[in-house]
């Protein structure tokens, strides 16, 4: 059996060296609150191993493994969301075709393990090629607003020839926020760094475009690469969103409040609100809204329509408010009508119908509860 680490992230890049040689670069992190701690005598220790192996045709060709161990001495640590542990593990290989790179980490103290894996093919290049474009020191590809966009990038150049590259970011909507252009000279590698600061950008996601053409052979090349950019958590969209998803928790007039507050404040009224439902204070965690948001998502997840977010519809109000049902008749295909579901709660004796009036995806409660609306 697989089990998730939630909060482990991985980043699995193909790189060259400068004769073109590829090898795999992972980098990753894992809170420690999703390993397991032993206590020993003078504290607490994790212990976890990684493994990188690369597969040609669905046969293993190379392998890769290492064990890490953590010794702790405070408990609340080992608990802790804010506490990383973070890796690089790489490895050479050779050949050309069509290959799969593994990585896995098994924590060593519980057995729970995660795995990730990447596609890539590997060719003769002929002609001007860019490969994979990395943002360089995160592991992922989320850049802070208050920080720095550094991307970097190769060029293989065969034929030795003078190279215009052109480089341009645009967000989902095509709006460009940077653009540039520049040649390089005269030699058959080229590694090039981008650097650009966060309030370069606003808040969303983005693509970066790098294209190469070779000024001699006119043979042009592109790599693409998306990125996010995001503010601090109370300073930034994710938190006024999530201060309106608190509508099945909070007063309406609470959540007006904190959303227009002052950073600083916001921080302060969501850490003393989610406090006072905390079953667990003693520790980091808080179940209760670890939970509640656990269950927003999968409502955004699950019941999402062009109108609404999952959460605000009617079948996302009735799981936040009576949790899943027991059991869900689904009729999404009958001749005679409309697309819709039934939802029981036996212990309530509800039988709600909920219909897609106009097969998009949003259905509508066709007996709400009086306890409910």
């Amino acid at each position: 059996m697989i089990f998730l680490l939630l909060c482990l992230n991985s980043n699995i890049e193909l790189r060259r060296d400068s004769i073109m040689n590829p090898y795999i670069v992972v980098n990753y992190y894992i809170n420690y609150q999703d390993l397991t701690f032993f206590k020993v005598d003078t504290g607490y220790i994790g212990r976890y191993k990684v493994s990188l192996t690369i597969h040609l045709n669905k046969k293993q060709i190379s392998g890769k493994s290492s064990n890490k161990e953590i010794f702790i001495k405070d408990y609340s640590l080992t608990i802790s969301n804010e506490m990383i542990d973070s890796g690089v593990i790489s490895m050479n290989f050779s050949g050309k075709g069509d290959f799969t790179a593994y990585f896995e980490i098994v924590d060593l103290n519980s057995q729970k393990k995660w795995q990730d894996k990447k596609n890539f093919s590997i060719r003769n290049y002929k002609d001007i090629f860019v490969d994979e474009i990395r943002i360089k020191g995160t592991g992922t590809r989320i850049v802070n607003f208050e920080d720095s966009l550094r991307a970097s990038f190769d060029i293989f150049n065969p034929h030795d020839e003078s190279v215009l590259v052109q480089i341009m970011i645009k967000n989902l909507v095509g709006v460009k926020f940077y653009e540039s252009e520049s040649i390089l000279y005269g030699k058959n590698f080229f590694e090039e760094e981008l650097r650009l600061p966060g309030i370069t950008f606003s808040e969303g996601e983005f693509t970066l475009i790098v294209e190469a053409k070779g000024l001699k052979t006119k043979k042009t090349k592109k790599s693409e690469m998306n990125f996010i950019v995001q503010k601090p958590f109370f300073k930034s969209e994710r938190f006024v969103k999530r201060a309106k998803e608190m509508i099945y928790i909070a007063p309406k007039s609470f959540i007006d409040s904190i959303i227009v507050m002052p950073y600083e404040e916001r921080e302060r009224m969501w850490k003393e609100f989610w406090k006072k439902l905390d079953p667990t204070p003693e520790t980091e965690r808080n179940e209760v809204l670890e939970e509640y948001f656990r269950n927003i998502d999968y409502c955004n997840q699950q019941f999402s329509s062009p109108f609404s977010e999952g959460c605000f519809t009617d079948r996302g109000k009735v799981y936040m408010k009576l949790g899943p049902p027991d059991a869900v008749e689904r009729h999404p295909f009958d001749l005679d009508s409309k697309a819709y579901e039934i939802w029981y709660y036996y212990s309530k004796n509800y039988r709600l119908l909920f219909i897609d009036y106009y097969n998009l995806g949003d259905y509508t409660l066709q007996n709400p509860p009086p306890e409910l609306w």
